[in-house]
């Protein structure tokens, strides 16, 4: 299994890019399929696969302004596929596969505390989960989607809403989207959850889609918005300012400098996505440097930089 170098892209606020860390050398395992959350000026990588597994127990610190790596204290079991969402000083993190197959998915959730660098034990998800996507809005922690299989190994994809309950470590289903869908990217504005792309089912490749789903948490009332200009799954994604940020992924059309896979595309193309006029851009002219997939972006404020 070959991965991908590890690099720090910054980009400006009008998608040009200001300088790229290459930090291979520090981050002694290079992952994808891994999840990430941000505090501050550190981002928190956790588990994934590696060069020499298909999931991992890893748990890394990479500082923004130093660019430096610091490992922490491993997750309690191998994850890959999984999710992370981050409440407080708080990383809980959830379903995902635990070994070599892909049908191998896990319910557990687990959550790591910043400050002591120690890992508990939770309540488990309601459905053993894989290829989710999470977030975090108003100080709660939501989960849409993803895959889990049958005894018989059938795979089955969700269109399922949960919300995490802190106080009585629980979760409770909000709702459900229009559509199942899996390898999706999952924004929290203003009291909704924006659900982009993904795929209905497996194969990925015969499945993926270009719809936009807008769920709105109070009336749990569902709104197809504008469609993604072109089809994308396993993108990275980010929010700020009212503008959500749809960056590289598997796609169906093929950008100067595509990586030819044999599920689509990779690509190196970010659509941006105006929340108040439902208006994609077709494609803004800031590109990454290079396609990406089963990566992942985060959004930090130029002030803590």
């Amino acid at each position: 299994m070959k991965c991908p170098l590890n690099t720090i892209t910054t980009m400006d606020r009008n998608l040009k890019v200001v300088k790229t860390k290459h930090v291979h050398r520090r981050l002694k395992h290079p992952t994808f399929n891994s999840a990430a959350v941000t505090l501050g000026n550190f981002i928190f990588v956790v588990g994934g696969a590696t060069d020499s597994s298909d999931a991992s127990m890893y748990l890394y610190r990479y500082n923004i302004v130093t660019n430096e790596w610091l490992k922490l204290e491993k997750i309690p079991s191998t994850r890959a596929r999984h999710v992370a969402a981050i409440c407080g000083k708080t990383i809980l993190v959830f379903g995902g596969t635990k070994g070599e197959s892909r049908k191998i998915v896990d319910t557990s959730v687990v959550s790591y505390d910043i400050e002591s660098n120690k890992w508990h034990e939770h309540n488990d998800f309601p459905d053993a989960t894989a290829s989710a996507s999470a977030c975090t809005g108003d100080g709660k922690i939501f989960v849409s989607g993803g895959y889990g299989c049958d005894p018989n190994d059938s795979v089955e994809t969700y269109d399922t809403i949960h919300q995490y309950e802190q106080t009585t470590d629980t979760w409770r289903l909000i709702g459900n989207l229009d559509f199942t869908v899996m390898a999706h990217s999952m924004l929290y504005f203003e009291k909704k959850l924006y659900v982009v792309g993904g795929s209905l089912a497996v194969p990925l490749k015969d499945n993926y889609m270009d719809t936009f789903q807008c769920f709105d948490i109070q009336s749990q009332h569902v709104t197809l918005l504008t469609p993604l200009p072109y089809r994308r799954y396993f993108a990275s994604h980010a929010i700020h300012d009212g503008k959500i940020y749809i960056c590289g992924g598997y796609g169906n059309r093929e950008p100067e400098g595509v990586l030819a896979t044999d599920s689509g595309h990779a690509t190196d193309t970010i659509f941006v996505y105006d929340v108040h006029s439902d208006c994609w851009l077709q494609e803004c002219t800031g590109k990454l440097p290079k396609p990406r997939i089963r990566a992942f972006s985060v959004m930090v404020f130029p002030d803590v930089l």
